[in-house]
């Protein structure tokens, strides 16, 4: 290609694609006439053949024209194949104060490490803007001053690399992984930012919380994470803090247990974080089972509490049921691990299976999964845990293990309750099924979940209508069935049928 007659000077740290578009502009061309396509948008670099072309265009030196791409930086930048890196794909970053101004857009804000200009200042935009966004104000000094020492690390980065010197363990490697445990569970809580970031947060619709496939592809939501990171990386207790709080909020998350299992042990550095161990930066989970431990072997010496003593859903005032959704389903894991421990000192597989088929629960998850492997429990399970025993003990210990074995749909136990349902509220137009009240009766003195959710609801239904006298009435008739159950269990004269009703999913 010819030397073209309009040639504009690359403003300093300004990006090829910028400096192509800008040069196509001035000279009444197409960018894709200088080979700057959509897909060549989303490559790292240029082809060679691209280069050369626009080396004879610009009258521009090989070399000069690939120091305006990213390829001058290290991997601890750019990462390598299939390695996540900062490098943000198939999106341009621009300033919306400077760029109207300028037709300029710099190389590093193709990085997630850049998402502020430090300028204006200003906080980038995905597509060209005639306004800046008015959604939230300029950064605050402390935000840019983070920004300017990142984009220092950068320089000294790109220095390293165009001398040839090592970049293993790099700060901007290692800040990526703590940045990519820290938006795992990141929300308008936590971390705990201040001034523009936390305003910044509040205009969020959604936060980026998988970074190990590949940054966001928004500026605002890097900002709210990669500036804090950053802060953290630079003060030894503020990063060990941070790493803990994001360990411990990830084995707290049911959401994150999945997709997040198999890069846990990449998170944060294998050896050291800024030069300290990392071992001594995460919770010490095992030292919270031995403090839970030592708070039942107590409460079973001054209560009696044992494994027999444990709903799956430990009462909570005014509730029937719990609320559905991840809480529930930690309740009944939380509900296995109490079990586990009440049951002996082996908590091993073999007892996690064993406890789960006594309370009804099959499966698995990450709070059993964590115990059964020796490697302790999370803090704020422990500590709710040794609250639930506690309020277990000061209920009077009820024997949920005999409700589970006597509340079985029996002939018995329908004709009690349809006995005692004539003399509640429920009026005789709204027939209640004999299986509805079995399951009414199983959920209120079992605390146990049913294997059929359009039963549970019309179980929540019939408890809704209940005015706490008919509440009483319709408890206290099988409470009565339980305790004429076990009498005749213990006189040997126990043989009723066991209605088969599919809709009960659980038994003893």
């Amino acid at each position: 290609m010819s030397r073209l007659p309009v040639r504009p000077e690359p403003v300093p740290g300004e990006a090829l694609h910028s400096l192509i578009e800008r040069t196509a502009a001035a000279n009444g061309m197409s960018p894709a006439a200088l080979g700057l396509t959509s897909t060549a948008l989303k490559q790292r670099v240029l082809s060679k053949d691209t280069i050369a072309r626009l080396s004879s265009a610009l009258d521009m030196p090989v070399a000069e024209l690939r120091a305006l791409t990213v390829e001058l930086y290290p991997p601890s930048v750019l990462g390598r194949p299939y390695v996540r890196n900062w490098r943000v794909p198939g999106v341009r970053w621009i300033c919306p104060r400077c760029t109207p101004t300028t037709g300029a857009y710099l190389r590093d804000w193709q990085l997630a490490l850049h998402p502020l200009c430090t300028t204006c200042p200003s906080l980038l935009a995905v597509e060209r803007a005639r306004e800046p966004s008015t959604l939230v104000g300029a950064p605050d000094l402390r935000a840019v001053a983070a920004q300017r020492q990142i984009a220092q690390a950068l320089a000294e980065r790109r220095r390293g690399a165009q001398r040839g010197s090592g970049t293993r363990n790099a700060p901007l490697r290692r800040l990526y992984k703590l940045v990519t445990l820290v938006a795992a569970t990141a929300d308008r809580e936590w971390p705990v930012l201040a001034g523009w970031e936390a305003e910044l947060r509040e205009t969020l619709d959604t936060f980026h919380t998988d970074w190990t496939r590949q940054p966001p592809n928004r500026p605002d939501q890097a900002a709210v994470v990669l500036l804090e990171c950053w802060r953290a990386a630079n003060s030894q207790p503020w990063q060990r803090t941070l790493i803990g709080e994001g360990w411990e909020r990830l084995d707290e998350s049911p959401e994150a247990e999945d997709w997040f299992a198999d890069s846990r042990r990449s998170l944060v550095p294998a050896r050291t974080v800024m030069g300290a161990e990392l071992s001594d930066w995460r919770p010490d989970y095992v030292e919270s089972y031995r403090w839970l431990m030592k708070r039942l072997a107590r409460l079973q010496a001054e209560t009696g509490i044992g494994p027999h003593h444990v709903p799956v859903w430990y009462p909570q005032p005014h509730e029937f049921i719990p609320a559905r959704g991840p809480r529930a389903h930690r309740r009944e894991e939380l509900a296995v691990v109490l079990h586990m421990l009440l049951s002996g000192p082996q908590h091993d597989s073999a007892a996690e299976r064993r406890s789960r088929k006594k309370l009804g629960l099959p499966g698995s998850g990450t709070i059993t999964r964590r115990l059964t492997i020796g490697s302790g429990l999370v803090t704020s399970f422990a500590i709710e845990l040794d609250a639930a025993a506690d309020q277990l003990a000061r209920a009077g210990l009820v024997d949920y293990a005999e409700r589970r074995r006597y509340l079985k749909p029996t002939i018995g136990l329908r004709q009690a309750l349809l006995a005692s349902l004539s003399r509640t509220n429920v009026e005789a137009g709204q027939k209640v099924a004999p299986v509805v009240l079995m399951a009414w009766a199983w959920i209120t003195l079992a605390r146990s979940p049913l294997g059929d959710d359009d039963l549970t609801t019309t179980a929540v239904g019939l408890d809704r209508r209940l005015d706490p006298e008919s509440h009483l009435i319709l408890q206290t008739a099988a409470l009565d069935y339980v305790e004429e159950a076990k009498a005749a269990d213990a006189e040997g004269t126990a043989g009723e049928a066991i209605v088969r009703l599919d809709d009960l999913g659980h038994s003893a």
